[in-house]
């Protein structure tokens, strides 16, 4: 980096983020935690003994980079009551990455002490490769108790599951995984307590798949009898996750507490793993927290899975059925007899009706899976009808009055020949829907089943052998070539099964394939459908949601003009894709230069969905941090980050730390401390951000690739420059090879990397790079737009490096105007491009219209950039030596002094800004003391 140019500080406000794309679907309830030592927040974002890699929290971490022992902390991956994990380096006696829970700072008492060595002393008693591994304890230098546990670098059990579309049988050989880590537990004299999906994490290890049972920071030990030892926990004081306990715990009754405990929360993860439900529904859950809960789990209806996904097929999911792999009906097949037996008997209310043991619970498991017969039988009537008298004895008697004057009032009446005849009719239109539904239900099924097979040697041509390196989007691919032949006779389900797969190719990335899909899809709707039709829209939103992601916002601005007078007709579109469409048309105002417009179409669509869907659903938080960006893009920054910091809370409690949304919005708020010079904050939350999105999506995935070109980007404004560059460098020809060219995200790649080479005087290197940019900008955008007027600006700042002042001049100018245009002359990165354009006025000897023009700017600088922010330092410096040359060296040194103080405190002294400074006002004293003053 070259540390000695005047001009360093002078760069404009360069933060150009490329499109994020967070969707926010509707997933799984909030599990909030009951206990002394929990908080009220979603467990599943609490810290877990080797958990998955956990997002950075949103206060600065002061222990990123110290050393523990021997460990070098390197991220924080979450907290909870009792302290916080931290993923850590250990370096002797061996090299590897550990989970590293510490006490909290202050959280001495005796009891949270018990609590802390309780969970390090219960880890030890168990060798086991279903349960993460502690691997050492002791205290840090100012006595604060630790242990490192092994790194579990994985995914919860039913969101791995999900995502990659499992089917019933592989998430039963996972699930015997849990059982045999949990058994071991037990025969160690360990309850868990709290078994929940996100306390076990599925990791890849070399292609072998594995559950790890983590976070036993609940756990209580038991006697030879398998009965919890009551130990600190406060009788009547429920500990544990509510969704996921059994009637007994919730009861808080210490004694009460056995193995069977855990064997009930397992059969809550059984049924969600199953249906993706809870049998007992959250919302029922959340009101009960505060009042009966142990009640509401004694007496609440219980369905059996297969009904419950009979239930759901009513209003069909395309994302369910991609989660579970495969259709309703068939899933209600498969669950209907053995797994309804199974899972309602680890359900049972009363204990010893449940299994007596975990071994029990995946012995009986084992033998479904084999075609043995199982053990669990259905309650008799007899039974289910004594409990429901026990539980309702005046709506029992009631109801049989009821029955009794029901029966004598029919009795000779000839309704029930009337209503036999209309039931047959009724019963004959429905077999001839059922019968074309049945035609499409084998299509659907012979077109997923060629699909699923592709990788198999036995269909593969020529070397079987590469069949187990055939991926998901390959095998997507040839489904594509396939759509014609295999719906030729119906084009409705044809463009139904394209737009699943255009979204899907879209989402990974393939975005030629994407596009030929959904154009056919959309060709196939219109055909099948009417302009109204519900399926029709969805088609014709999936293209035009393409177009956003390829840059083509005019295009894309027309087709949601079109659109979204349906879409808010309300014609019953799945919620994930409305707020990914609404969002949209957000984007493309911005990218279209009309930040007003941008905002307003924010503001309102936060009204509409928290009109539709309550304060903190999904949609909400989507649109709260999209208003968020939009309004930290204007320089609005107070509202914009109370925004941004609910949001990420929101979607943080509800997904837990490793889901895309999670990523996303994390990364908004990384956008956010950016704009507002954050720099040490903003690369945290970025690297965070890529960390988590390699290992959710892959190391070249699209995502992915944007999350390390923002660490870059940060690395540069922070002036880390040697660092930044290898990283463009890594990053921009993976993203060009799968976007092209021309794609705004990588040209804004390309941009940022310019500025890091300008930074570090590689100037043809930049003005090569930047003039390719502008040009394909110009072309693809438009000359009017803010990102094409921001690289004429840029450009100017290069070719005034290179000596061509007069040039550069003429460029800038236009650039501010146009910039000033499109975002408005108080717009931060606005200012900031004015000020450049001041400083070649004066360096080309123009003094009084470069003073007249910073006494303008300097207020207006003030009153629209954050305190404190380093571009009000640089602008100072250059009002400063416009003065100085002018001879008025009391004003201009003054200036300048404050701008050295405050850019000295920022980056020290060494820093390339600060010496640039310094360089000034150094020269600033040299023509004072030639002038004699």
């Amino acid at each position: 980096m070259s540390g000695n140019r005047s001009d360093q500080h002078e760069d404009p406000t360069q933060i150009q983020r490329d499109l994020d794309a967070t969707s926010l679907p509707p997933v799984g309830p909030v599990e909030p935690t009951l206990g002394p030592e929990a908080t009220s927040i979603n467990p599943s974002s609490q810290p877990s003994a080797g958990g998955a890699a956990f997002a950075a929290p949103v206060q600065p971490v002061n222990l990123i980079g110290s050393a523990i022992g021997p460990y070098r902390i390197l991220a924080e991956l979450g907290t909870g009551g009792m302290g916080a994990v931290f993923l850590a380096e250990q370096r002797e006696p061996v090299r590897r990455q550990v989970a590293l829970k510490l006490l909290r700072a202050g959280m001495d008492s005796q009891d949270l002490l018990d609590r802390f060595r309780s969970e390090g002393d219960l880890l030890a008693r168990m060798n086991h490769p279903n349960i993460a591994q502690i691997l050492d304890v002791g205290a840090s230098p100012d006595g604060r108790l630790y242990f490192a546990m092994e790194y579990v670098p994985g995914v919860p059990l039913v969101e791995f599951c999900n995502r990659r579309g499992i089917d019933t049988a592989h998430r039963l050989e996972l699930f015997l995984q849990v059982c045999e880590g949990v058994q071991h537990a037990h025969q160690k004299g360990v309850i868990h307590r709290d078994l929940k999906p996100s306390n076990l994490l599925v990791a890849d290890y070399q292609g072998q798949l594995l559950v790890k049972v983590i976070d036993f920071g609940i756990a209580k030990s038991i006697d030879s009898a398998g009965r919890g030892d009551v130990g600190t926990t406060q009788i009547g004081v429920p500990i544990g996750t509510p969704a996921y306990m059994s009637p007994e715990q919730a009861a808080g009754d210490p004694s009460a507490i056995d193995t069977r405990t855990d064997v009930y929360a397992l059969g809550v993860v059984l049924f969600k793993l199953l249906t993706d439900e809870l049998p007992i529904p959250a919302e029922q859950i959340q009101r009960a927290i505060h009042g009966d809960l142990a009640r509401l789990l004694r007496e609440a209806n219980v369905t059996a899975p297969s009904r419950m996904v009979t239930e759901l097929g009513k209003q069909p999911s395309a994302e369910w059925k991609r989660a579970m792999g495969g259709d309703y009906p068939m899933q209600a097949r498969k669950l209907s007899g053995d797994l309804d037996w199974i899972t309602l008997k680890a359900l049972e209310r009363e204990r010893d009706r449940r299994y007596g043991s975990v071994g029990e619970f995946g012995a009986d498991l084992r033998r479904h899976l084999t075609g043995e017969p199982v053990l669990a039988s259905p309650p008799s009537r007899a039974y289910r009808f004594r409990k429901f008298v026990a539980r309702n004895r005046l709506m029992v008697a009631a109801s049989a009055a009821v029955l009794l004057s029901l029966v004598i009032g029919i009795i000779g009446t000839t309704a029930m020949t009337i209503e036999a005849r209309a039931q047959r009719l009724r019963a004959e239109k429905a077999l001839a829907v059922a019968e074309s539904e049945r035609a499409r239900a084998f299509a659907s099924m012979d077109f997923l089943e060629n699909m699923i097979a592709a990788p198999d040697p036995w269909n593969l041509q020529g070397r079987p052998e590469t069949a187990r390196d055939i991926r998901v989007v390959d095998a997507l691919r040839q489904a594509v070539g396939k759509l014609d032949a295999s719906f030729a006779h119906d084009p409705g389900l044809r463009s139904e099964v394209g737009v699943l797969l255009g979204r899907t190719l879209r989402r990974l990335g393939d975005m030629q394939r994407a596009r030929q899909t959904l154009e056919q899809a959309v060709a196939d709707a219109q055909k099948a459908h009417a302009a109204d039709s519900p399926k029709r829209l969805q088609a014709e939103l999936e293209l035009a949601l393409l177009k956003v992601d390829q840059g083509e916002f005019k295009d894309a601005q027309a087709e949601f003009a079109r659109l979204m007078p349906r879409l808010d007709a309300g014609l019953g579109l799945p919620e994930q894709l409305e707020e990914e469409a609404r969002r949209s048309e957000v984007e493309i105002a911005r990218e279209l230069g009309d930040i007003d417009t941008a905002v307003s179409l924010a503001r309102r669509n936060l009204e509409l969905m928290t009109k539709r869907f309550g304060t903190d659903g999904p949609s909400v938080t989507g649109a709260r941090a999209n208003l968020a960006d939009m309004l930290g893009r204007k320089g609005e920054w107070q509202e914009a980050n109370a925004l941004i910091d609910q949001a990420y809370q929101s979607v943080l409690t509800r997904y837990g730390p490793t889901h895309p949304i999670v990523i996303g919005v994390l990364s908004k708020q990384a956008d956010l401390a950016a704009r507002e010079g954050k720099y040490d904050v903003a690369e945290r939350r970025y690297r965070q951000a890529a960390q988590s999105s390699e290992q959710v999506f892959g190391a070249e995935h699209e995502d992915t690739l944007r999350q390390w070109a923002h660490v870059a980007m940060t690395l540069y404004e922070a002036g880390k420059v040697a660092k930044a560059i290898p990283l463009f460098e890594r990053v921009i020809p993976l993203r060009t090879a799968t976007a092209g060219p021309d794609n705004p995200n990588v040209l804004t790649m390309r941009s940022n990397y310019a500025l890091a080479l300008r930074a570090a005087g590689r100037l043809e290197e930049a003005e090569r790079e930047l003039s390719d940019i502008y040009e394909r900008r110009r072309r693809v955008l438009g000359e009017t737009l803010p990102e094409t007027a921001k690289t004429l600006g840029t450009l100017a700042l290069v070719v005034r490096d290179r000596g061509d002042l007069a040039r550069a001049e003429v460029l800038l100018s236009q650039a501010v105007i146009l910039y000033g245009k499109a975002n408005g002359i108080n717009h931060p990165e606005t200012i900031m491009l004015a000020s450049n354009h001041l400083s070649y006025l004066r360096d080309l000897g123009e003094l009084d219209r470069a003073i007249a023009g910073y006494a303008d700017l300097l207020p207006r600088a003030e009153a629209h950039l954050p305190p404190g922010h380093w571009h009000l330092a640089a602008i100072q410096a250059n009002y400063g030596v416009a003065l100085g040359m002018a001879g008025r060296f009391d004003e201009g040194e003054a200036l300048i002094k404050q701008s050295l103080a405050e850019l000295e405190r920022q980056f020290g002294a060494d820093d390339p800004r600060s010496q640039a400074i310094r360089k000034r006002l150094e020269t600033l004293q040299q023509q004072r003391r030639k002038a004699g003053q």
